[in-house]
């Protein structure tokens, strides 16, 4: 499997598969990690039809541990996180700092013009929650949605946007352990999608905040 770096707006982006199909999927990475955290997916997500795989570079740089860094989407107050969390409020939060990304990936998706009709579009935790607001808040619709270890914020304006576009497909996965993000607030996230006329499943495992076979597995099952 070959990579290769490009970039686009400010942004850059690592490229892998098939880079002349036109089906594609856009994954944004977890908080801390970077673009090529997710690049392996492109390897064992086994699917009959050839994808271009996409992985965008969070803007920020974050502190990791001594010496290290990674990047993020948007800063993360993690005191006012777990507050809410321990409160029930994070469902109606909206974190500062989500809408200045959006609209700058927005920008940059413009500039990539993918073809939604032939185009996937997800995350792994913070950068699903970028995915979700892009899809809420823009005109873009993508084929599909690839949402791995979500949650749900700004619910009421979520709900309102949702709606208006009813049959969206969607695969969802989270851990029944996760001590990041709650698997609770996930089931409330596709309790909304659902009730909004999106079609998808939720998959819950055994396990925290991550990405085990079994997701990989059944995201193929959901890419075919």
């Amino acid at each position: 499997m070959s990579y290769q770096v490009q970039a686009i707006e400010n942004f850059r982006y690592l490229e892998a598969g098939d880079l002349k199909s036109p089906d594609k999927i856009i994954l944004f990475h977890g908080y801390g990690a970077d673009m090529f955290d997710l690049a392996s997916l492109s390897e064992v997500v086994r699917t009959r039809k050839s994808f271009h795989w996409i992985f965008p570079d969070g803007p920020l740089e974050v502190p990791i541990g001594p010496h290290m860094s990674g990047r993020a989407w948007f800063p993360i107050d993690f005191d006012a996180f777990l507050k809410a969390m321990q409160s029930g409020q994070l469902t109606k939060r909206y974190p500062q700092g989500l809408e200045g990304v959006r609209k700058k990936i927005e920008k940059f998706l413009i500039a990539f013009n993918p073809d939604w009709s032939r185009t996937y579009l997800g995350g792994f935790s913070q950068g699903s929650m970028l995915a979700l607001d892009l899809v809420c808040e823009t005109q873009i619709t993508p084929k599909g949605m690839l949402l791995l270890s979500s949650t749900l914020l700004n619910e009421d304006r979520w709900k309102e946007q949702m709606a208006l576009k009813k049959k969206l497909k969607f695969f969802q996965s989270h851990g029944e352990q996760d001590q990041v993000l709650s698997c609770e607030i996930a089931k409330k996230l596709y309790q909304l999608m659902e009730a909004s006329g999106w079609e998808g499943s939720l998959l819950t495992f055994r396990g925290g905040h991550e990405i085990p076979p079994q997701v990989i597995a059944e995201m193929a099952s959901f890419l075919q």
